[in-house]
């Protein structure tokens, strides 16, 4: 998943002999190039442009151990990606929160940091946050957008590794701790052991695994965060779905058993 940080331009998108296929881009555009399928990108401004690019290389490289293999594939993914059919990238699945179904409303690539998506209040997460789920291209990478108030903070949670978080508006900080240290390390005298992580727009974090980590915006502005991870709906994977037992263990409490402090 590519998330234009700053300039504008245009992406060019295709298959081996396939037609070309053409979308434009500003800063915060988002978009998921189909799996196997080439993709250029083109500067169309004046300034350089800056993104920011989450992939599961590290993974493929993990499992198959081949870079010819992983890199040179010919094969075509014509259930992603069928130029001849379509006008732009296939369109993204938008989820709220409560959705639990595999179905979702399709829209075009979203730029986080400016739409409004239509989020639902979602308490589990934190008092009066706005939050909604997206899938591109049929990815195994998705994301979610989250915003919350000035003076607010996200419940602890921790899960595995892997998730990155691009700060989209705001100020603020976060905290992060080993699950080792328990739900409240300050009271337990565990408190040099907490991590305090200070962040502004465009600042990125990625939580190590198993670290309970909690935001807090301070800022005059709701907080915005933009989340890239695995975790589809559509299209879920074995290990995470035995993780998280059919439903997501970020969101029940500790106190159940599974990863949301709720203090």
């Amino acid at each position: 998943m590519i998330c234009i940080l700053a300039g504008h331009g245009a992406t060019e998108v295709w298959q081996d002999g396939g037609q070309k296929r053409l979308f434009e881009w500003g800063p915060f555009s988002l978009f998921a190039p189909p799996l196997n399928s080439w993709h250029r990108l083109v500067n169309g401004g004046r300034e350089p442009v800056r993104l920011m690019a989450v992939t599961t290389a590290p993974i493929a490289m993990d499992f198959y151990r081949n870079a010819e293999f992983i890199f040179n594939c010919p094969y075509t993914f014509t259930d992603r990606f069928r130029a001849a059919k379509m006008t732009t990238l296939p369109r993204a699945k938008i989820f709220t929160p409560s959705a639990c179904s595999r179905s979702g409303r399709p829209t075009s690539f979203p730029t986080p940091k400016r739409s409004k998506f239509g989020r639902s209040i979602f308490t589990s997460k934190a008092a009066e946050v706005g939050m909604v789920q997206f899938e591109s291209s049929k990815n195994a990478l998705i994301g979610h957008v989250a915003d919350w108030p000035s003076g607010l903070y996200h419940k602890a949670h921790y899960h595995g590794a892997g998730a990155v978080i691009v700060i989209l508006k705001s100020e603020g900080y976060t905290l992060l701790w080993p699950k080792e240290s328990g739900t409240q390390p300050y009271a337990t005298g565990r408190g040099d052991e907490v991590v305090e992580l200070r962040w502004r727009e465009g600042s990125v974090l990625s939580p190590p695994s198993g670290w309970f980590h909690q935001h807090f915006n301070i800022g005059k502005e709701a907080a915005r965060q933009l989340a890239l991870r695995f975790g589809s709906r559509l299209h879920p994977i074995g290990l995470h779905q035995a993780a998280k037992k059919k439903t997501d263990g970020v969101y029940i409490s500790v106190k159940d058993g599974r990863h949301d402090d709720r203090i």
